[in-house]
């Protein structure tokens, strides 16, 4: 199923998944929100901010289902995030605290290294996506 609509909303992109995955991007959005931290949606994407001060910090992305991807995922962006100003050490830091996230090759050299939402990726590896985004936004 395609986006038919130019404005979409959260529980729009969520409707793209299949059952297993939508759970798992859902545990997501929960835990980035309780922490008080918004998730918007644009286009095919959901985008995990973080607020400080007057800027707003994209930690993480997941992608959804479209023409192109079968399988939604998570994203990060190493180079991103210190192209955004944020200390080379946190983002290393952040780098160092994802390594075992299944589908996650944290030695990449890409500058959006995905992993795939499936049946290898597990309620704990979001916790460890979430949380070890929610250390870097609370160090920034």
């Amino acid at each position: 199923m395609l986006l038919k609509r130019k404005t979409v909303g959260v529980d729009d992109l969520l409707n793209l998944c299949e059952p297993e995955s939508r759970k798992m991007l859902e545990r997501a959005i929960a835990l980035w929100q309780e922490a008080g931290n918004p998730v918007d949606a644009k286009g095919y994407w959901l985008h995990f901010k973080a607020p400080k001060d007057k800027k707003a910090y994209e930690i993480f992305w997941a992608g959804m289902p479209n023409s192109v991807r079968r399988v939604p995922h998570f994203e990060v962006s190493f180079r991103y995030l210190v192209d955004k100003g944020i200390p080379e050490v946190l983002v290393e830091h952040f780098k160092d605290n994802l390594k075992g996230i299944a589908n996650l090759d944290p030695s990449s050299d890409k500058k959006y290294i995905p992993m795939k939402v499936n049946e290898k990726f597990s309620e704990a590896d979001v916790d460890k996506l979430v949380e070890s985004a929610l250390n870097l936004a609370g160090s920034i």
